[in-house]
């Protein structure tokens, strides 16, 4: 999966709910299943500076995010 960067900045304007949801919808496109429920504040402000490229995460470290959020969150039930 390519990232177009600069699309990437123009989601990461979108409030935190539809950013969220719009995630979740991606990651069930590509067989990753979120929790709907939107992550905190502070959460929401890393990811948003990772897609910006204020701030990096490499691959491993990102599937790691990923499944601590799982964890935390739950799965979605669908």
């Amino acid at each position: 999966m390519k990232l177009d960067q600069e699309r990437l900045k123009i989601y990461a304007k979108l409030p935190d709910a539809i950013l969220w949801s719009q995630i979740v919808a991606l990651g069930e496109k590509h067989g990753i299943h979120l929790p709907t429920k939107t992550p905190d504040k502070e959460a929401m402000a890393r990811l948003r500076r990772i897609m910006t490229g204020e701030e990096s995460v490499a691959l491993g470290d990102a599937l790691t995010l990923i499944n601590e959020y799982k964890r935390k969150g739950g799965m979605n039930q669908t």
